[in-house]
């Protein structure tokens, strides 16, 4: 991890001065203070960055100030003081650019400064000096298991954890992370960042997180999770358990026999071969399933709901007593036998 210096501006805040494009102390002249009450200056920030940059910290340190008056009595020395002069940006999302944004520098005068109650406004002139860091990381970290059962962590940035052999618990943390658990039976948690799971062999868990992950159990009997965010998730061969959580889900169960909820949000749905059990509960939304088929034995578990059936477009529309609507897509109603619901 290499730290290096950038350049760049602060300007457009409220008073008279203006911030210089490089780095150096510079000064805010003529900053409105009111009497018995703070007043803010607005430093707005513009980063100058690059692709690789993936973590952002500015410093600004107030360095001393002046004050001046307008009026007949001048200020005596008794001010409250400065405050909150530093702040960190979060890195970006596919090492992008970081979005510009803004701090407020506050400081106050208080009663103390005319006794004789006479001066209508005050200025004061702020020094600032500021420095500007950014940190460099390669876009991918990879971090290795062993043939072993390991307990792997990643880091704030988009990693790539292999776990290898053994029954494995991964955690990503941030960042946009690519998780391969292997062979195993693993405990995979993506967290935050656009992930990419790929849980393997054996009976795997794993949970996509925050944000829009891809989550894929592969072999074995898995329970998978999307979470939040607009997920992809697919139980392949086995008899697996997945659900897509909040969000606008694409889910699939694969091959074997699989439990496949929707959960919140718009979801589409495919059982895949052999018999599937579409689940929805009360408020799940306005879900499509692709591939349902009688034939096959897939049925529906309304969870206790009521229902009514009707045909629009050549496909069954199951509308649910909780709210929310089943599309069945090429299926016809009449087809729709008792078994059809368990």
């Amino acid at each position: 991890m290499t730290a290096v210096t950038f350049n760049y501006r602060l300007d457009d805040f409220i008073g008279t001065g203006r911030g210089p494009a490089l780095l150096g102390p510079f000064t805010i002249g003529n900053v409105p203070q009111v009497a018995d009450s703070d007043a803010v200056v607005t430093l707005r920030y513009y980063g100058d960055f690059s692709p690789g940059e993936q973590a952002e910290t500015f410093n600004v340190q107030i360095e001393g100030f002046t004050s001046q008056s307008f009026g007949a009595i001048a200020p005596n020395d008794e001010y409250n003081g400065v405050n909150v002069v530093s702040f960190t940006i979060p890195q970006s999302v596919l090492a992008g650019i970081v979005a510009d944004g803004a701090i407020d520098i506050r400081y106050g005068i208080g009663r103390d400064v005319d006794d004789f109650r006479s001066i209508r406004e005050e200025y004061i002139d702020l020094t600032i000096n500021y420095q500007g860091t950014y940190v460099v990381r390669p876009p991918s970290t990879s971090i290795d298991g062993t043939a072993g059962p390991d307990t792997l962590t990643g880091t704030d940035f988009g990693d790539t954890i292999n776990g290898f052999a053994g029954n494995d618990t991964i955690t990503g943390y941030s960042g946009n992370d690519l998780i391969n658990g292997n062979q195993g039976a693993d405990v995979i948690f993506a967290n935050q960042g656009n992930d990419s799971i790929f849980a393997g062999q054996d009976d795997d868990v794993a949970y996509g997180g925050r944000d829009n992950d891809a989550v894929f159990g592969n072999l074995g009997n898995d329970a998978l999770f999307g979470d939040k965010g607009n997920d992809t998730v697919g139980g392949g061969q086995g008899n697996d358990y997945v659900r897509g959580g909040q969000g606008d889900d694409l889910v699939f169960g694969g091959a074997g026999n699989d439990q496949i909820w929707g959960d919140l949000g718009n979801d589409t749905l495919s059982g895949g071969t052999e018999a599937d059990v579409f689940f929805f509960a009360a408020g799940s939304g306005n879900d499509v399933i692709v591939d349902f088929s009688r034939t096959q034995g897939d049925s529906l578990n309304l969870q206790g709901q009521t229902y009514t059936v009707s045909d629009v477009n050549g496909s069954a529309v199951i509308a649910l007593s909780g709210g929310g609507t089943v599309i069945l897509t090429g299926v016809s109603s009449a087809s729709l036998d008792a078994g059809a619901f368990a």
